[in-house]
């Protein structure tokens, strides 16, 4: 019976553990959102009343401007959302994705350096929002397999580049080609991927004996 009494406060004081520890990174969470939070205001209140004081208008300080706004948009899932930490990462990937694009349209109206969205920004942000989706695939399912899925994420690096050089050079109507710096890069993420390949055969080879 005392033995029974035992095991009970032993559950019993793990369970408040765990709440206590529980509630005590919920108010770090929250600490870390707020501060976060006043930080970018802050820093966004600084550059407008410098470039005011300056300028007398509003010029430089868009760029931080927009550049801090869209840096909060993809912290914010990781800072105000309570779910499960993957939940989390998911969402701020979502965030990346939905809000790159605006992101890139204020920039192309700030700079006023002609209309390179469509030509440029839009197809390399496809590129890159799609590569980083994968690269999130790879890690959910072969969480087991880090090395194999390390060196595949190397070597899918090869044709992003590739295609990125492609599209910068559609959009300065210049010919494509691989020049020397392309195929030293492609040399050395081959090496890289190959060589995290054999490192995860050889970890994996050294768990099965």
């Amino acid at each position: 019976m005392s033995s029974d009494k035992s095991a009970g406060l032993d559950q019993t004081l793990d369970y408040f553990d765990l709440a206590s520890r529980t509630d005590r990174s919920r108010r770090a969470l929250n600490l870390a959102a707020l501060i976060t939070s006043a930080s970018c205001l802050l820093a966004i209140l600084i550059c407008l009343i410098i470039d005011l004081a300056i300028t007398g208008t509003l010029t430089w300080s868009l760029y931080p401007l927009v550049s801090i706004l869209y840096a909060w948009l993809i912290a914010a899932p990781l800072l105000f959302f309570k779910q499960h930490i993957l939940r989390r990462v998911t969402l701020t990937l979502v965030s990346i994705s939905l809000f790159l694009v605006p992101f890139l349209f204020c920039l192309e109206q700030i700079s006023q350096t002609g209309s390179w969205l469509l030509s440029l920004g839009i197809p390399v942000a496809l590129v890159a929002v799609l590569y980083m989706w994968v690269i999130y695939y790879l890690v959910r399912k072969m969480i087991g397999h880090p090395w194999y899925a390390s060196a595949i994420v190397v070597a899918l690096a090869i044709p992003v580049n590739l295609l990125i050089d492609l599209v910068i050079a559609n959009a300065s109507d210049q010919a494509f080609n691989i020049d020397v710096w392309d195929a030293m890069s492609t040399a050395i993420l081959v090496v890289i991927a190959l060589t995290l390949f054999a490192v995860g055969y050889l970890f994996r080879k050294r768990v099965d004996e």
